[in-house]
């Protein structure tokens, strides 16, 4: 393993001394490998987030959305999507179990 020597300031240092203190981690090495992990995932999961917008906003500029004008379509639209979902659900389910 490579090793890394990093400055920090004494606000900073005393946040990794806490953590490593409290005992959730062995030692600051050990703190600092999960925040770049959970780094890591945080940026994975905005990169998600925003292919999920790129596509949203094709979809709209295609004219391809449904407009929902009341609280009524609303609850409707969300009825029948969590019906789909159930139906889905189900489906694999079965299909898991053959």
């Amino acid at each position: 393993m490579a090793t890394m020597n990093i400055s920090l300031p004494d606000e900073l240092r005393g946040i990794v001394e806490t953590r490593v203190g409290s005992g959730l981690f062995a030692n600051a090495s050990d703190y600092v490998r999960a925040l770049i992990r959970a780094d890591q995932e945080n940026q994975n999961k905005k990169a998600r987030l925003m292919a999920i917008l790129d596509k949203a906003e094709g979809e709209i500029a295609a004219g391809d959305f449904l407009e929902l004008g009341s609280d009524d379509d609303v609850a409707s639209y969300f009825k029948a999507v969590r019906k789909r979902g159930k139906a889905k659900k189900t489906a694999l389910k079965q299909n898991r179990s053959k």
